[in-house]
Parts: structure tokens; sequence; C-alpha cells
């Protein structure tokens, strides 16, 4: 049962999330943290609760067929969603195709042309 303190998944200023914007799922995440540790919520099937009424419909259903959903797991729940956004998981763990554009761009320059530069 969800907590009565907490602010309704329906008010104007409560976090939510939207499918069409993968990107602010860790942001949304964190919100909803912060008001578990302010509300004192505390048992993980009301965490996983919480960040299904404050997702959107669409949303609410597609988290409610994961794996991890039913094993009432906060922790491997939220795992399993961030992964299953790329542009999500990207920014926890970095974007690899950032990386090895980095890694190209790098990979040209020799301690010769490097020495050369400190030269001039």
């Amino acid at each position: 049962m969800l907590s009565e303190e907490m602010p309704s998944p329906y008010a104007e200023d409560c976090p939510k999330f939207h499918y069409d914007k993968p990107e602010e799922l860790n942001r949304f995440i964190q919100q909803l943290e912060l008001l578990f540790e302010k509300f004192g919520v505390e048992v993980d099937t009301d965490k996983i609760n919480y960040l299904c009424a404050y997702a959107d419909a669409r949303t609410e259903q597609e988290w409610e067929g994961m794996a991890s959903h039913a094993a009432r797991n906060f922790a491997n729940f939220k795992k399993e969603i961030i992964e299953s956004y790329p542009e999500a998981s990207n920014l926890v763990r970095g974007s690899l195709k950032e990386l090895k554009r980095i890694m190209d761009n790098c990979s040209q320059i020799t301690s010769a042309s490097a020495n050369s530069d400190f030269q001039e």
C-alpha cells in the first residue's frame, strides 16, 4: 500500500517519467529516491509501486511486465529499467560510442608528433 504522505502521482510538482523522454530516467529515479528518504519509504515493494505509479501508463505497463518487477527487488528492478533504456544506461556507464570516438581521435597521436608540438 502506498504511503499517504508521499505526493500524489497526479500532483503537478511530483516527479514524472514519460516514455518519450528516456534521457530523463536517471533524474526521475534520483528524485523518487530522495522522496523515499524524506517520507521513510523503505520496503522494496512500495518503492517499485511508486516507480511505476509516477510513470506514464504505457511505461507503467511495460515495467510491470519485467522479470525484476515480479521478483520485488528494488535494486534489481531499477537496474533492469535503466538497462532497458540505452539513453539512460549510457549516462550511467558512459557512452561507448563517445569513448570510441575519443580513442579514434587519439590513436593518431604518436610520441614523435607530441614532441614536435613542444618544440615549436
